[in-house]
This record gives structure tokens, sequence and C-alpha cells, in this order.
């Protein structure tokens, strides 16, 4: 299955099913439910939500019941863009517009410290995206204020950064937890943490692509794109 969000004035979070084009739908409240994140084990599925006024992070089934609030940051924006661990008990969040926070889902919110990451040399703060399959790293990209610096990985252990590329957005690791895929405008590139040097394996021209993720076995890649085509219609009032 696949999770994704509806477009429109109200947000709602969906899973498709391989082959049925049939959606299930999740959420059905009057406010935005956004950017949902599969648990490693397909069981669960984390995204965020304004229902209570801020954007805060919940969790979902996969059939979409038991929806549980999972953060309540006290941030004037909330928590957003929630990242699983591979072993599911922890979770990186981000605050609106700042840096990425981590957690344990083992205890509740209120008797936790979430562990800040650091300032990025050179920037103001680091939003998280992936999490590496062997459980030490987060990519994500870097800030100078709102201004974007590029593609970084986060050492969660040693506290450390490594810039991988100095464009590019949406990093997702491959399941060897050295590489990493991300897109650029039209292109999606192919980056090894260690030579740094990312290398272009696809591209849409002329469209524009906003959103990427990667099978759990890495053969296929899923991508969403923004489309420049319009319809019109003609309306005969009788």
């Amino acid at each position: 299955m696949i999770a994704c969000q509806s477009a429109g004035d109200q947000l709602d979070i969906f899973t498709l099913t391989i082959g049925n084009p049939v959606p299930n739908q999740l959420t059905d409240d009057e406010t935005n439910e956004m950017v949902p994140a599969w648990s490693w084990d397909g069981k669960k599925i984390a995204y965020y939500s304004n229902r209570n006024g801020t954007y805060q992070v919940y969790v979902v089934n996969s059939d979409g019941s038991g929806a549980r609030q999972i953060t309540e940051s006290a941030a004037a924006g909330g928590a957003v863009l929630p990242v699983w661990s591979p072993d599911g008990f922890r979770l990186s969040y981000s605050l609106l517009g700042d840096r990425s926070f981590i957690i344990d889902l083992r205890r509740p919110f209120r008797e936790q410290i979430a562990d800040e990451t650091p300032d990025p040399p050179g920037m103001t703060h680091f939003v998280a995206r992936s999490w590496s399959p062997n459980g030490r790293y987060l990519a994500g990209r870097g800030y100078d204020r709102s201004v974007y610096r590029g593609v970084l990985i986060y050492d969660i252990e040693a506290r450390t950064y490594d810039l991988i590329s100095d464009f590019g957005s949406w990093p997702v690791w491959l399941e060897d937890s050295r590489r990493l895929l991300f897109i650029n405008d039209e292109r999606i590139y192919l980056a090894d943490v260690r030579t740094k040097k990312p290398k272009e394996i696809y591209s849409l021209l002329p469209r524009r692509l906003t959103g990427l993720d990667v099978s759990r076995d890495n053969r296929s890649i899923y991508i969403s794109v923004a489309s420049p085509e319009a319809d019109i219609w003609l309306l005969r009032l009788e």
C-alpha cells in the first residue's frame, strides 16, 4: 500500500493498494491531516494535524482505527513532519519552520525531554525527512533561517552533520544506509554518502517533482508530480 494525502481545501490521509484504483480514506475531519509516514512494520501511519488548534503529530493504524495524538508541542506552529525510527520506538518531528527533535514513543510526551538536533555549521536548523535503516542517521534539509542550504545527514550518536549536496530536497534512504535518493525540481538524484557526488538518475521534464518515496525492497520509486495541465469546460445554462 501507499499512504498519501488529498489536495484541496481540506487535507485528509488515504491509503492506496497497488493495483486497486479505489483509495481508502483514513481521516475525515474538517481540519487538515498531512504528510503520512509509514512505520517500518507497515502497521501504523504517523501524520500531523491541526484538529486541536495547532499542528501536532498523530498515529493511526493502517486500517484507520486507533488514532491518537503523540506530541503536545507548545511551540507556536506546533509539531510537523513525523519520521519513524526503524525499530519503531522513536520518532523524529520538526517544529513548523524550525529544527527537528527525537522522542521515545514508549513514554508519554510530557514525561520526557525531546532530543533537540543541534544547529548545522553555518546554518540555523535542520529538518529531518528520513531515518536510515541502520538507525544511526537522519537525512534532511539544512536551512539558514528560511533559505534552503542543501541535503544533510545527521549522525544521531555523534551529533554531527555531513553535507551531501548543496541542492535538492526530500531525501530518502536506501536499504544499505549508504546511499539516498533526493529530488531537485524535475529530477531524481542518487547520492553516496561517502563520495558526496549526486548522480541524476531520472528526469520528468517539464513537470516538477514535489515528493519522493521508495518501496521497502528498494525496487520501486514513488513520486508526486506538480502538473501544469489544466482543463477548460463549457457550461450551457438552460
